[in-house]
């Protein structure tokens, strides 16, 4: 039992255990006091009577039903019967975790004291020790009285069968022809009330996490943009969503959908699209950052994502930093990809139409062999001010992506866009204009800012 409480305080801390400021030293020392084996025994007994562990949540679909008045089932996976379909069977023999939901304020309370009974001892669980009256178990949880008293959070608080009003419930037909003329008589019918698989959710969100962040799935992302064998899988979910659950106060749900920060995604369930690979001239258009960036494939729910994970106010450390990076090298690739197929879509000096209204430096970027014929614009891009400034320009869209609904400023868009200028991969900006300068006679040097005349390549 003390290891157990031990590790669950090394894993509280293993965020701030590197830092020795005020806000590090009160979260260790809140988890120091939390992480005791009478605390959680004492707090765990308390909340007991307005907690349940579950499997599937009631407050799935309304927040405000209690324990009590509800059921909240907690399943076996193994007893589940078998299907072609993904559902709570599927964690059959996995080490799953089940829920405690309840009153959000004792939540936390009433999960320490789950794990603890979760824990094995020479072969069996510690609740299991509990039922099977063993005298030692009664003297590590404080005697008798209060061993059962912890046993109170696994019972099922529900006494019946019972649903609620505010919650989601729909009348299954279940009566026969002659009867379906009256649709008043209630025994016709079996009402369903759908419960929230909090199980399957959080093991899915985990599966989710690695195969988008995790470093396997970072080293085959990178593997693609270099255009190198690999030999592993890359995985991708388009159209990912994300359902909140508990709004600004998740725990208000379940301990997991906290651990979550209230994320729950769901995955797109739509029929293919055929999509043309036709690619349109920008006509009529300033930027194409004001219009077609943003409708390439995949560009809103990177962004999304990228504002959904902003908002949890994460750490400053490795893992928020890859995370952002992520986020970034798939905008940049998605704009890295436009301007090749602009670049390649016409003949040379299509800027030169009249109906073309792009800015110069995106003109000089995605016409680079009008330089050829234009001796005004081939001196224009020789000069290499132009890199500059669609790198700024890169950050001033991100920024105004972000800014909708987070606060971000100068020194973020100066990061957006020397990610932009510095992407080094075999098929990314710095590469491109590499091949284009050497094409062209250009210098060889790309700026970082307009008037930079950066490092020699």
């Amino acid at each position: 039992m003390e290891a157990h409480v031990q590790q669950r305080f090394a894993h509280a801390t293993s965020r701030w255990i590197n830092r020795a400021d005020s806000v590090a030293r009160k979260a260790i020392a809140d988890a120091r006091e939390k992480y005791m084996l009478d605390s959680i025994l004492g707090k765990g007994i308390n909340a007991a009577p307005g907690v349940a562990v579950a499997t599937h949540l009631a407050k799935g679909t309304h927040p405000d039903p209690r324990v009590k008045d509800v059921v909240n089932p907690c399943v076996s996976f193994d007893a589940l019967s078998q299907h072609a379909e993904v559902g709570s069977h599927n964690l059959a023999g996995q080490a799953s975790r089940e829920d405690v939901t309840g009153n959000g304020a004792v939540n936390s309370a009433g999960y320490e004291l789950y794990l603890l009974l979760e824990c094995v001892f020479d072969g069996k669980k510690l609740s299991d020790w509990i039922s099977d009256k063993d005298e030692d178990a009664y003297l590590a949880f404080g005697g008798e009285d209060q061993a059962y008293s912890c046993l109170e959070l696994l019972s099922n608080k529900s006494r019946t069968v019972a649903t609620n009003e505010k919650l989601k419930q729909l009348y299954w037909f279940v009566g026969d022809e002659q009867s379906a003329s009256d649709a008043t008589v209630d025994a016709q019918y079996h009402l369903l009330a759908p419960l929230y698989a909090t199980s399957l959710a959080h093991a899915v969100y985990g599966v989710l996490q690695e195969d988008r962040f995790g470093e396997a799935n970072k080293a085959a992302r990178q593997a693609r943009r270099d255009g190198k064998l690999h030999d592993g899988p890359l995985r991708d979910y388009p159209q990912l969503a994300v359902q909140k659950m508990g709004g600004t106060k998740p725990q208000n749900i379940s301990q997991l959908n906290s651990e979550r920060g209230g994320n729950n995604y769901l995955l797109a369930s739509l029929p293919p699209q055929w999509k043309s690979r036709d690619i349109r001239q920008p006509w009529g258009v300033q930027s194409v950052f004001d219009r077609m960036l943003i409708r390439r494939e995949g560009v809103r729910a990177t962004l999304a994502d990228f504002l959904a994970f902003l908002k949890t106010d994460p750490p400053a450390n490795v893992e928020t930093r890859n995370r952002v990076d992520a986020y970034v090298s798939d905008l940049i690739d998605a704009l890295v990809t436009l301007g090749g197929e602009l670049q390649r879509a016409w003949p040379a000096h299509w800027t030169q139409d009249p109906r073309c209204e792009l800015v110069r430096e995106e003109q000089l970027w995605l016409d680079a062999r009008r330089a050829e014929v234009d001796e005004d614009f081939g001196a224009e891009w020789q000069r290499m001010d132009w890199p500059a400034q669609i790198g700024k320009r890169f950050g001033n869209w991100l920024n105004t992506q972000l800014e909708k609904q987070f606060a971000v400023g100068d020194a973020e868009q100066r990061e957006w866009a020397n990610e932009l200028l510095v992407d080094e991969s075999e098929d990314g900006w710095a590469q491109n204009l590499h091949k284009q300068r050497t094409a062209l006679n250009a210098p060889h040097y790309i700026p970082t800012r307009l008037g930079d005349q950066g490092a020699v390549a």
